[in-house]
């Protein structure tokens, strides 16, 4: 059975983590996401301190579940694993948002950036699994 190459799986996570700071900065898309769940910006304090603990915990399991994922299907390489993980992030992420934000009656711009992130970053898992295989699944 393939394995996990733990320096991937960890380098993942941190990728997924530096997409997130990018993606909800004033730089990307913070501003349209901030205005559009009714967030202003210089009223905002420090996040609560469970913030940051729970996003590292599920970027570890989205790492470690692409890659067991990329093992089963037998995805090698780092397009078809960056494939793959846009498909995940599509089919299973992106419906599961769409549907949380039309009940959160959060604006359609909010639920193309949050969708959009995960796109992303699923696929930079990918990405990252495909080209750095644990030695034993090459």
């Amino acid at each position: 059975m393939p394995q996990t190459n733990h320096l991937a799986a960890l380098l993942a996570v941190v990728a997924q983590m530096a997409v997130g700071f990018v993606w909800y900065s004033e730089w990307a898309f913070g501003t349209i996401w901030m205005e559009g769940i009714g967030l202003d910006p210089s009223q905002m304090g420090q996040p609560p301190g469970y913030v940051f603990p729970v996003a590292i915990a599920c970027a570890i399991v989205i790492s470690y579940g692409v890659s067991a994922l990329m093992g089963k299907a037998g995805v090698r390489g780092a397009f078809p694993g960056a494939a793959l993980g846009i498909f995940v992030g599509t089919a299973l992420v992106g419906t599961t948002l769409a549907s949380h934000h039309a009940f959160s009656l959060h604006s359609i711009p909010v639920m193309l950036v949050d969708a959009g992130k995960e796109f992303a970053t699923f696929g930079l898992v990918g990405l990252i699994h495909g080209a750095w295989p644990a030695k034993d699944s090459a």
